[in-house]
């Protein structure tokens, strides 16, 4: 009994492997295969799909199946798969599923027979290393490929570069362009010929035969036409090229040289001027003065009621092109002007009073230098400084000082000297105006200083608390009264970043309550 059941597990064992391991067999067979509605062609046997030249083929082939008697493969799957080549991913064109069921015909249960129908197009193929094959898969997963593969070639489609497809042509420039036109792909035997096309304003030697012609433009001045070819393969065309021509720019290369300041008469030349250009003279301001000539290479300017002005050259050439280039310019003495006091007058924590002036229509060409005349112990002195980009002459006074003012502002430039003229300008102490020092003993101690980073502030005395109802708040100003950032004090210490700030000194104002303390610092 023993030895029957083990040659039963045997046998078992052995069918199963031999349902596991038996292969189904996969033929494909007269393919037939129609280029663009061409006569169809028909592949008996594995052979080469030639879709020539055609867009689009449809294509219709008889599979084959056959399997061991009795291995079952289930529910399976039927599929046409093409690849462009052995390295690229297969695509599927055509599927089907078979059952169980359809094997189980009286002629021959072991075999089956379908077909499939699909179209590809050339697009999808290179010119060579295509391929076509059929896969069964049964539902176990194990695929069994065709013995037929189709190999799947095309013919290469003519084409045609052309070069150049755009041309700029700067005015006056009648140097000769050679077009090109590049083929690819053609037949061998195949006859190509081109037609050009373009109108009388180039010159040339072209004929039908010649891919590459020389055309040179006719005129300085007129801009010559489109270049246009068609070619043709076989007498059958294709599409047409074209190049486009522009007019390049004028090149804005040339300048004026001269004084910057005229006292009475000043000589300007321009320089840089190509062939076929030409120059006019202007001037911004006519009042200034006039120009002679007004055209041509070099100009004199002459003063007349002076003052700014900016002289300008204005290029043309043959073609209608222009551009400009200008040169500013004060004629005679200075002239008179408005004096208006900035709003952002301050005092700092030391002992100095700012009170800053703007001119309007401020000159580079021109310096201005002021004299006060208060009382005579008063001592003033000027500075300078930029505020929100406006340049402003800032004069000192101390702190302290209240009263009225004359100031005199002597204009110079290389013709001379103007004088002008404020009377009884009033000035007022630092009572009122901020950033000032407060009385109070300095309760806080601020470092490190220079800095260059974190600044810390502590009490001085560690000891000391302030009353509950004391507030306490800082603010880090620069000498311009601007506030750069403000800072809050907790339990008597705090610390800020300096970091990004321009080098110079700060004024850090810690305010008590209604007292103020200030702190100098440094920044590096």
């Amino acid at each position: 009994m023993k030895n029957k059941i083990q040659l039963l597990q045997f046998v078992a064992i052995l069918i199963f492997s031999f349902g596991s391991y038996a292969q189904v067999t996969v033929s494909a067979s007269n393919l037939q295969y129609t280029n663009n509605g061409q006569s169809t062609i028909t592949l008996a046997n594995c052979g080469n799909i030639d879709l020539a030249s055609s867009t689009t083929t449809s294509i219709n082939l008889g599979i084959n199946l056959s399997k061991p008697n009795g291995q079952v493969v289930g529910l399976s799957d039927l599929r046409v798969y093409t690849k462009k080549s052995s390295s690229d991913s297969r695509i599927e064109r055509s599927w089907s599923q078979i059952l169980e069921s359809s094997w189980n015909t009286q002629v021959n249960p072991n075999t089956r027979s379908t077909s499939a129908s699909f179209s590809i197009n050339s697009s999808d193929f290179n010119a060579s290393g295509g391929t076509l094959y059929v896969v069964f898969k049964s539902s176990g997963n194990i695929e069994y490929t065709s013995t037929c593969v189709f190999t799947i070639t095309k013919a290469l489609v003519p084409s045609f570069t052309f070069s150049p497809t755009s041309l700029g042509l700067a005015c006056g420039d009648t140097s000769s362009q050679t077009f090109t036109v590049t083929p690819a792909n053609i037949p061998s035997g195949a006859t190509v010929t081109y037609q050009w096309s373009y109108s009388g304003s180039w010159s040339g030697t072209v004929n039908s035969s010649m891919n590459s012609v020389t055309l040179t433009p006719n005129s300085v001045i007129s801009l010559p036409s489109t270049v246009s070819v068609k070619p043709y393969v076989d007498n059958s065309g294709y599409p047409i090229m074209a190049c486009a021509v522009s007019r390049s720019p004028i090149a804005s290369s040339g300048s004026i040289s001269g004084n910057t300041t005229v006292c009475t008469t000043g000589t300007y030349t321009f320089s840089g001027l190509l062939a076929n250009q030409s120059v006019n003279w202007s001037l911004s301001n006519a009042t200034a003065g006039t120009l002679s000539p007004t055209s041509g290479t070099s100009t004199t300017f002459t003063t007349t009621a002076g003052g700014a002005t900016d002289i300008i050259a204005t290029v043309t050439n043959s073609c209608g092109e222009h551009y400009t280039k200008s040169l500013s310019l004060f004629a005679g003495l200075p002239q008179a002007f408005s004096l208006v006091r900035a709003s952002n007058e301050y005092c700092d924590d030391i002992k100095y009073h700012y009170v800053p002036y703007e001119i309007p229509n401020r000159n580079p060409l021109i310096t201005y230098t002021y004299n006060v005349t208060p009382i005579p112990w008063v001592k003033v002195t000027q500075t300078s400084q930029t505020y929100n980009g406006v340049i402003q002459d800032v004069l000192v006074f101390p702190k302290t000082y209240s009263g009225t003012i004359d100031i005199y502002v002597t204009t110079t430039n290389s013709c001379g000297t103007t004088p002008f003229f404020v009377e009884e300008e009033p000035i007022s102490n630092c009572s009122g105006l901020g950033l000032r020092l407060s009385s109070t003993a300095e309760q806080f101690t601020v470092f490190p200083n220079p800095a260059d980073d974190i600044v810390t502030i502590e009490l001085k005395d560690s000891e000391k608390q302030f009353e509950k109802d004391v507030t306490i708040s800082g603010e880090l100003f620069d000498m311009l009264g601007q506030s750069k950032s403000k800072i809050k004090i907790s339990d008597n210490k705090a610390t800020f970043s300096v970091k990004g700030l321009k080098k110079g000194i700060y004024v850090l104002k810690i305010l008590i309550n209604d007292q103020v303390e200030s702190h100098r610092i440094a920044v590096e």
